[in-house]
């Protein structure tokens, strides 16, 4: 239905009711969104995003899905299915040649491994692109930083201006403590439905803020 809505807004050049649209896209499918994280892989049978960095990663795939709202025109839900997971997965790749970046200017090694007996490192796909992106020109290094701090305050800086608290709550427990749905309506002795229902309304709080700042 949101899809619909989205593109009849589209038809008609109603572009608030479309970006209205497609966020509420975004925020029904958040879960989806941290689940294709936590399950991406830079390499088969390699691993993934680590679990202490699954947040910013969800942050920059959320942003990143969020605007592909401009130019999506395929109708079918599943196309949107396949766009969503292909948009985090590309995100994700970004997400880890940005981090193996900062590994290397921190002294990381190029052939740092999983573990001894292992013949691939977390970051080898995202290596490909680092050895490409190094020629970039130091400009587009600066970007990546203030992108990557941006990405990881913009969560936290959004939450902290929400006033309904139930809905702050919620959305501290989801972004920055990364706690599974079940487990935030164990810890606050709420429903499932409820702490979707406040993650929602939470984030479309959020989104509110974000406008009003003019991001």
């Amino acid at each position: 239905m949101l899809l619909r809505c989205y593109h009849a807004a589209m038809s008609r050049g109603d572009q608030p009711a479309a970006a209205d649209a497609w966020e509420q896209l975004s925020v029904n499918n958040f879960d989806r969104i941290q689940q294709t994280v936590k399950l991406f892989r830079f390499s088969a049978g390699g691993r993934g995003i680590p679990d202490h960095e699954w947040g910013s990663a969800v942050s920059e795939a959320y942003i990143r899905l969020r605007g592909m709202g401009t130019h999506f025109r395929k109708q079918e839900v599943e196309a949107y299915y396949a766009a969503l997971v292909q948009c985090v997965q590309n995100s994700c790749k970004d997400f880890g040649r940005k981090e193996f970046r900062h590994i290397k200017r921190s002294a990381g090694s190029l052939d740092q491994r999983f573990d001894p007996e292992s013949e691939t490192g977390p970051y080898d796909a995202a290596l490909v692109s680092w050895e490409a992106a190094r020629r970039e020109q130091s400009a587009d290094d600066i970007v990546d930083e203030l992108h990557k701090e941006w990405a990881e305050t913009f969560v936290a800086w959004g939450i902290s201006q929400i006033k309904n608290d139930k809905h702050r709550k919620v959305l501290e427990l989801t972004y920055i403590e990364k706690l599974e749905a079940d487990e935030i309506a164990e810890r606050l002795g709420i429903s499932m439905d409820n702490v979707y229902a406040r993650r929602s309304r939470g984030l479309r709080e959020v989104g509110k803020i974000l406008r009003e700042h003019g991001s």
